[in-house]
């Protein structure tokens, strides 16, 4: 972190940047790092990416249930748990 508004990058300046955002130094560490993969200047996982991963795995979670109610209700039909119809 070379440097965040203007301010010089020391544990003073940090400090005083966070005092002034309301937050603590680590977590301005964090944001500001976040910042530069984002801008593509630090390699590293971008927002953008890191929701789009979260999104699948919550896709993946439902359509693998989505596979076992299915599984379960066809294994259920094949089994002869479906009451025939009698005319």
């Amino acid at each position: 972190m070379e440097s965040i508004c203007g301010v010089p990058s020391t544990r003073t300046g940090e400090v005083r940047v966070g005092e002034q955002l309301g937050i603590n130094r680590e977590t301005l560490r964090d944001r500001v790092s976040q910042a530069e993969v984002d801008a593509g200047d630090r390699p590293g996982t971008t927002s953008d990416e890191a929701r789009r991963v979260v999104e699948l795995e919550r896709e993946v979670r439902e359509l693998l249930r989505a596979n076992e109610i299915l599984r379960t209700a066809s294994a259920c039909f094949r089994g002869g748990g479906a009451r025939r119809q009698t005319s």
